[in-house]
């Protein structure tokens, strides 16, 4: 008894967090659908069974009902089904976000027109490096490069790890009649989708044998250089990214990157 018992609260508190995580429902309404699961009940029955205040209880079950989670038979609130309600919860989510990223992407273009012009761009020449950390800083970094360069390099090793997130920002980059090379190691294995996005994106793909770090170089100007950090080495979200805009430096790091382009195999 006591184990069923047990293995009910686990549920029942498994079940509210992925309904307030995934589906944004809150507190009060998780644990109110869930208590009329067993049962439809009036907004009394409600208060004592899901443990919610009764003044809370009114304006949760008429959020509920706006969601898709209950409906009113009477006096009697009952549950929709849960493959029904979630499904439609899903389909209402999804629609919020479209709307909503439409609306960001009118506000992009908004602040685009007014802040660009106050942008005071550096001139190209030679700066200390500088040490960005994190995928937000680094692809950052790496878009504005990629944005101003016509010929980029790059060279992966751990970095292949996170090829989901440099496929974002490969797509928003303006790689329209600009060279982009990415020399892979030999046991990367891309798929299907992988390879037609690189070949919609325009971007040459080649395999190396062992290739010593993360590395990119753009036209003779931009070096990033991919530093794990020695305490979580094989985590390459944690990677420290080393960017340094060097003319000498970038020329001779190019020059070493095309002898590993000209060594390399054109598949796996």
């Amino acid at each position: 008894m006591a184990t069923v018992l047990c293995d009910t609260v686990s549920m029942q508190r498994d079940a509210e967090r992925l309904l307030k995580e995934e589906f944004k429902l809150n507190s009060y309404e998780s644990r109110i659908y869930i208590a009329l699961l067993k049962r439809g009940m009036n907004s009394k029955e409600v208060s004592s069974a899901a443990g919610v205040p009764l003044p809370r209880v009114y304006d949760t079950l008429r959020s509920l009902s706006e969601k898709g989670f209950v409906e009113q038979i009477g006096g009697v609130y009952e549950p929709i089904l849960p493959s029904i309600a979630i499904e439609s919860r899903i389909s209402k989510l999804k629609a919020t976000f479209e709307e909503e990223h439409a609306h960001r992407g009118n506000a992009k273009k908004t602040l685009v027109e007014l802040l660009q012009p106050t942008y005071k761009r550096r001139p190209e020449k030679s700066q200390d490096p500088v040490l960005l950390k994190g995928l937000d800083s680094t692809g950052n970094r790496l878009l504005s490069i990629l944005t101003s360069s016509k010929d980029v390099i790059f060279l992966v090793r751990k970095a292949i790890k996170v090829k989901e997130a440099l496929k974002r920002y490969l797509e928003l980059a303006p790689l329209g009649g600009k060279r982009v090379r990415i020399i892979l190691p030999r046991q990367a294995r891309l798929t299907k989708d992988d390879l037609e996005l690189t070949k919609k994106l325009g971007i040459e793909l080649a395999w190396y044998d062992n290739p010593i770090l993360d590395m990119m170089v753009a036209d003779e100007v931009d070096v990033m250089l991919g530093v794990p950090e020695p305490t979580n080495e094989e985590d390459p979200f944690s990677a420290i990214v080393i960017w340094i805009r060097n003319e000498a430096f970038a020329r001779s790091t190019r020059e070493a990157l095309e002898e590993v382009w000209n060594s390399s195999s054109r598949s796996p």
